[in-house]
């Protein structure tokens, strides 16, 4: 069957030209609004009626069935990503990498070239553990989508030629998952994989529910598409205040869902809101190590890496689907 994939691709279409944000026409940095001004603006936001697609947490109308893919011998996967949006995360790599070690599963970085791109031995040392390494925006500003395709070429390329391993990476995601269908078309000549569109995503930069309606890959041309399809953990606890225990009641129900459809379950982390450190950040890290204790016992879950799973469908997706 090719009628879902054809229908998310629609989806994600729309998603890509959505009207752009206010806060990214501000004439400064949104960033130096105080971050709880920007969480209330968000949550004013999401009070406006929901669009009838996609529904949040969980959208029906697309995956109907289960997708028939083969995740190595597994229903579905799962991929722990972790946006590091900051040079401060940095530090907090390694004691996340240290729960995820004695698990013995493997995760997924990403860096924001212009903010933190770490040192050469961070992407090595990441690597050899098996995890992988993605690219993260630009500057993570805002301004990315609605950049000239000629400029996002050349800063790009200019980083290719810069950097030691940046030529390594293979995936990418957009800031605040931000996007145009210019940016997607110039993504697709350098990239092989996407994580920018939500499948249903409630308080984002959007404003209300925006999304492409599907758990299950897809391709836009050669590119593949892995939708974020785990809440994100800012919206759910610095937009609408949920608690721990609330956070790992939605994700839990998301994850039955996923693995129902035999899609992928992309779960982002950041670093500076869930970590072993202290206060919040560290009543949330109890929850998401019980989250992922439990996830990774599953006997239907490939636990893996943006790369892998892309080897693990291959080609003739739509075939599988």
């Amino acid at each position: 069957m090719t009628v879902r994939p054809a229908l998310a691709r629609d989806a994600a279409d729309a998603y890509a030209r959505l009207p752009r944000p206010l806060f990214s026409r501000l004439p400064f940095d949104y960033r130096r609004v105080p971050e709880r001004v920007r969480a209330g603006l968000l949550r004013l936001a999401a009070t406006r009626p929901a669009p009838g697609f996609p529904t949040w947490p969980i959208e029906t109308a697309i995956d109907e069935r289960p997708s028939g893919i083969d995740y190595a011998g597994k229903s579905f996967a799962l991929l722990l990503t972790h946006d590091v949006d900051s040079r401060a995360e940095l530090d907090l790599i390694e004691p996340i990498r240290r729960f995820e070690r004695e698990l013995g599963v493997v995760s997924s970085w990403g860096f924001v070239p212009d903010v933190s791109w770490p040192s050469d031995r961070v992407p090595a040392a990441l690597e050899e553990e098996g995890c992988q390494v993605y690219w993260h925006d630009l500057a993570h500003d805002a301004q990315l989508p609605w950049t000239t395709p000629e400029e996002v070429r050349l800063r790009i390329a200019t980083i290719d030629a810069t950097s030691t391993w940046a030529r390594r990476i293979t995936t990418f995601r957009s800031g605040q998952l931000l996007m145009s269908p210019s940016l997607l078309s110039v993504l697709s000549e350098r990239f092989a994989i996407d994580l920018s569109i939500p499948d249903s995503e409630r308080g984002g930069p959007y404003g209300t529910v925006a999304g492409c309606g599907s758990v299950v890959p897809f391709r836009i041309g050669p590119l593949l598409e892995l939708p974020m399809t785990m809440p994100q953990d800012y919206y759910l606890a610095r937009v609408f205040g949920l608690k721990p225990r609330a956070i790992y009641d939605v994700w839990s129900a998301k994850l039955d869902h996923i693995a129902r459809m035999g899609g992928v379950a992309v779960l982002n982390s950041h670093p500076v809101w869930i970590n072993p450190v202290a206060g919040e950040a560290a009543r949330m890290w109890a929850m998401y190590q019980r989250f992922v204790d439990v996830a990774v016992a599953r006997d239907d879950v490939l636990v893996s890496t943006p790369d892998a799973v892309n080897r693990a469908i291959g080609t003739p997706l739509e075939a599988a689907v």
